[in-house]
């Protein structure tokens, strides 16, 4: 079972590298490409702006769950593997 440490470093982690904000920007793709193809291509900046507003919540709660998973299988993966461990605890000292 990983460490408030372990857990603590990995939220540090994601939040440095933008994880959030990454994710959200390619579910939006994702969640827009499916209602409109090519929508930014075509839509007015108006309609553009709509559509992303109608998917946000959608999106918002998608990209928490995944960091969730992400955080949760990070820390699996740092729990059986020393050399992660140490990177990550060499990166909490580090500014990125």
């Amino acid at each position: 079972m990983p460490t408030r440490t372990d857990s603590s470093v990995l939220e540090a982690r994601l939040h440095s590298v933008h994880a959030r904000g990454r994710v959200a920007d390619v579910l939006l793709g994702v969640a827009l490409d499916v209602l409109e193809p090519f929508a930014s291509d075509y839509l007015s900046a108006d309609e553009y702006v709509r559509l992303c507003g109608l998917v946000q919540s959608s999106v918002d709660a998608a990209a928490q769950a995944a960091l969730a998973m992400i955080a949760r299988e990070l820390a699996l993966v740092a729990e059986a593997d020393a050399d992660v461990t140490r990177r990550l605890q060499r990166a909490k000292h580090e500014r990125p």
